[in-house]
């Protein structure tokens, strides 16, 4: 995204689902970077949001010409389509005013207007993971929890 640099990012909202750990993971994922890199970053977090419509009806509520984040991440690709939605109707441009990324680089995202960018996890890391996981229990074992890696899909939207 033009508009939003590094200097420039100001507040940011994370729109959870459920409170799940996945989704508690990518807040703490966030809190993270925002602390480590020292910025000076509103972060908002809602979570609640576990539909295209909660989205949706979220940004409607809540994005107005004077309430407009730099950036907005939404856990789940799928989801996305809301505020995209909602910033057409609102006439919000995305990038220019406002960046969107997605969570889980689902196929359809490339096919959004604007293409969604996205944070795409290790897929085959992540089934290899689940497999041994599952096998650890069947076998007894104890397992703790595991981190994939992830990269960020840079597309139109940020």
């Amino acid at each position: 995204m033009g508009a939003v640099s590094e200097k420039e990012l100001r507040n940011m909202w994370l729109l959870m689902g459920g409170e799940s750990l996945v989704n508690k993971d990518r807040e703490k994922g966030a809190r993270t970077f925002v602390k480590e890199k020292k910025y000076d970053i509103a972060l908002e977090v809602v979570y609640g949001l576990a539909t295209i419509e909660s989205v949706y009806d979220y940004a409607m509520e809540n994005l107005t010409d004077t309430n407009i984040p730099d950036i907005i991440f939404v856990s789940g690709d799928e989801k996305v389509q809301g505020i995209i939605r909602a910033c057409y109707e609102k006439g919000i441009s995305i990038p220019d005013q406002l960046a969107i990324v997605g969570f889980d680089n689902i196929p359809i995202a490339q096919y959004y207007t604007p293409a969604l960018s996205t944070i795409s996890p290790d897929y085959s890391q992540l089934a290899k993971e689940m497999i041994d996981g599952v096998l650890a229990i069947i076998n007894g074992d104890k397992r703790k929890s595991v981190e994939v890696s992830t990269t960020l899909v840079r597309r139109q939207s940020f």
